[in-house]
């Protein structure tokens, strides 16, 4: 199987020669299948036509079968030269029609007008139907909107496609008894004779699938079909059964000569009864819906299995094209189909032109629909309308079974239900409905919560003196951190307001002080949600903590300026970019209230050297290094830049930012008076990855390499207590970093800085 063509943009596929078989020899497999494929769709196309056209409207039958094979030369042609995958097979398909089918079944069949204006009524429905899904493939398309398919749940589209099956399984009924689909369960509209007529095209069409369930091979389906023609044909010449007698017993269909051109539309509009045309509108959306889906799902399929890329929105736009004129001459809607162009694929033919000579065999199938119509025994037509029925239900209804839920299938038998009880625009409304609720459902499982702690197990990036540490652990657990995720809404809103409730009730731990909300992961929120933040506000306010709120982005934002107001003009909360900021606010509120007690006086050199009997080569090392002045703002050591320093923050903050081309990046880390920079640099050999800022007015010595060589080898004790001081700055550093690996970001993508 070969990999798809480079394609430069915008260009035709009829000018990528590599995409066309290039020799004689290239061209036969092609010319096999694409005979093959049309052979096959011609028949389907004269039992869409019957499923179309049958009871009371059977004598529009030709019509139905012409446009139908139409559709089929139109998709074929346009799919082969203009889709982006190669062995692309469009034709008419039975998922819109089989609604149609049953539209026209209840609204046009069952009215007491003449025949003629019965047909013209379900001509005009049909193309009022292929009109909107053309509009609709096309505007889905050129909006950009290719992957809304996956956002549909897949019960739901299974339930639609379930209950594509029973009306296809009940339409080959309807075609092979005259009765009806609306009627098939009436009893007074069946007969002994009636039921005979039926059970040829019932057993044949159960025959095929059973059959088809373990055959593989590909020809089974024609065989099967040439056979019961052949049969068929052989026990009328046995019997001496003329074709006219059998015509009028039913077993054949009546003469569609007259009926077999394509209709002047504008003529039949004027003859039909627009009082049935508006009432199957909502049915005409549905098949516009179901013809959108059908598209995406095949188009998905067929990209997935022949590894050729394509672009969903330009396969909706072209079907939507494809579509259009069909609607002039009131044919079905068409688009790609999945079991034929894996036909082709599965031949081994993975260049364009199966179906040009699919079309032509369409092209000859068009000057001989009577004869198409009337060599087709009705019980071969409806057996085979039968065969397809069955097979979606058992594709959608008996094997998802096995692969559902209890919950999943139970919306799949559902739906089918309501589509035999009702029609096919309730269960669209239906599943709609179920959409709503699997959505919600789906959401409401998902823990709003994503992670609860306080500041005894979380941290700001703010590198903090040991006795700070100490001092912000000792009290930890009077600040909450609650970090929420998903999409917060009245199902899952009320678990923070819960959370915070037990927290302000439980006894065994310290009162809140603090409580902090992080939004960061947070995708947005309804204002039932934003009315449950007001009652975390009101708590914190009766009961003497501080509310902060921080990290929502825009939407979020948006959301609660409408809904909350008061959570953000500061009388309800404080307000802060990210959760890093919020944590260093409550530290630095921590510590203010720390007893001077508890406050070091060692110097800086004291709490940094590991040994005591370092300090005096330390001290005598530092005396040595002149004291440097930076600004706020000044870029100590840039991304980029060569690790070439080692340097000890005396005085002031520095903030250690990712690297960012459209400006400030995000903070790894802040280190404020008596930390080491450029340590992880060195001790890799390594350029930096991050910027390294003054956050304050900063007083800083800095010893460089050459230095460093130079102590190494006049300065033994001293280059000895120098390796301990940075071992003693990396060791700090890696459990700081362990700390905040899992809050930070995930493992793969988390950025360590290396000043």
């Amino acid at each position: 199987m070969t990999q798809t063509a480079h394609r430069p943009k915008g260009r035709s596929p009829l000018l990528v020669r590599s995409e066309w078989p290039a020799t004689a020899r290239d061209w036969l497999p092609v010319v096999a299948i694409g005979a093959f494929v049309g052979v096959d769709i011609a028949i389907f196309s004269v039992a869409i036509g019957a499923l179309l056209f049958s009871g009371p409207l059977a004598g529009g039958i030709g019509i139905a079968v012409t446009g139908a094979i139409i559709t089929s030369l139109l998709a074929s042609v346009a799919l082969a030269l203009f889709s982006q995958i190669r062995c692309n097979i469009g034709h008419v398909q039975d998922i819109g029609v089989a609604v149609l089918a049953q539209t026209l079944a209840v609204n046009v069949a069952t009215q007491a007008i003449p025949e003629q204006a019965r047909i013209a009524t379900a001509l005009v429905i049909v193309a009022l139907a292929t009109l909107a899904s053309a509009l609709l493939l096309w505007t889905t398309g050129r909006l950009g909107w290719g992957g809304i398919a996956r956002y549909f749940p897949q019960s739901v589209l299974a339930g639609f496609l379930a209950g594509t099956g029973w009306l296809m399984a009940a339409g080959g009924v309807s075609v092979a008894t005259g009765i009806a689909i609306a009627d098939l369960f009436d009893r007074s509209s069946w007969s002994v004779a009636i039921a005979l007529n039926a059970a040829p095209a019932v057993m044949f069409g159960v025959i095929v699938f059973l059959t088809l369930r373990w055959v593989t091979w590909k020809g089974a389906l024609i065989a099967f079909i040439i056979a019961g023609i052949g049969g068929f044909h052989l026990l009328l010449w046995l019997l001496g059964v003329p074709l006219a007698q059998a015509q009028a017993i039913g077993w054949l269909s009546a003469d569609a000569a007259e009926l077999a051109a394509i209709p002047n539309l504008v003529q039949l509009a004027g003859q039909a009864n627009w009082d049935v045309v508006t009432h199957a509108l909502p049915s005409v959306a549905t098949v516009a819906l179901l013809t959108m889906i059908g598209t995406l799902l095949n188009t998905s399929a067929l990209t997935a299995i022949s590894t050729q890329d394509s672009d969903a929105d330009h396969e909706l736009r072209l079907t939507g094209l494809i579509n259009l004129p069909l609607a002039a001459i009131g044919a079905a809607p068409g688009y790609s189909g999945i079991t034929s162009s894996l036909m082709v694929l599965r031949a081994g033919v993975s260049q364009r032109g199966a179906g040009l000579i699919m079309a032509l065999v369409m092209l000859f199938s068009l000057f001989n629909v009577a004869a198409l119509v009337a060599v087709l025994p009705v019980f071969v037509t409806a057996g085979l309308i039968i065969y397809l029925g069955l097979d979606f239900l058992n594709d959608w209804l008996v094997r998802t079974r096995r692969s559902y839920s209890w919950a999943e299938w139970a919306t799949v038998v559902i739906i089918l239900l309501i589509v035999i009880l009702a029609g096919f625009a309730q269960a669209i409304v239906a599943g709609l409905f179920l959409s709503s609720l699997i959505f919600a459902w789906s959401y409401a499982s998902i823990p709003v919560l994503r992670r609860t702690g306080t500041l005894r197990d979380r941290s700001s990036t703010l590198a903090r003196a040991p006795f700070e540490a100490a001092w912000l652990r000792a009290q930890g657990d009077s600040v909450e951190v609650i970090e929420l995720q998903g999409f917060m809404f009245f199902g899952t809103a009320d678990r923070v307001y819960d959370h915070v409730r037990r927290r302000i009730a439980d006894a065994s731990r310290p009162a809140l002080s603090h409580l902090i909300v992080d939004f960061q992961s947070v995708v947005g929120l309804d204002a039932a949600a934003a009315t449950q933040l007001i009652r975390v506000a009101t708590a914190a306010s009766q009961h003497g903590f501080t509310l902060i709120l921080a990290g929502y982005p825009r939407n979020v934002l948006a959301t609660l300026t409408r809904a909350a107001p008061y959570l953000l003009d500061g009388g309800g909360a404080l307000n802060l970019p990210s959760l890093d900021e919020a944590l260093e606010l409550v530290e630095d509120a921590l510590l203010a209230q720390a007893p001077m007690t508890a406050r070091p006086t060692t110097s800086m050199l004291q709490r940094l050297a590991p040994d005591p009997a370092d300090l005096p080569h330390l001290e005598r090392l530092f005396a040595s290094l002149p004291l440097e002045h930076h600004p706020r703002g000044t870029v100590i050591m840039p991304a980029g830049s060569v690790s070439d320093s080692l340097i000890f923050l005396e005085q002031g903050r520095v903030v250690v930012r990712a690297p960012s081309p459209t400006g400030e990046g995000p903070r790894l880390r802040s280190m404020s008076s008596g930390a080491i920079l450029g340590d992880i640099g060195l001790a890799l050999n390594a350029r930096r990855s991050a910027n390294v800022i003054a956050e304050t007015d900063v007083d800083l010595r800095r010893l460089t390499l050459a230095q460093i060589a130079r102590i190494e080898a006049e300065d033994p004790a001293l280059g000895a207590a120098l390796h301990r001081l940075q071992l003693r700055s990396l060791a700090e550093k890696i459990v700081f970093d362990e700390r905040h690996a899992s809050r930070i970001a995930p493992p793969a993508i988390r950025q360590t800085a290396k000043p």
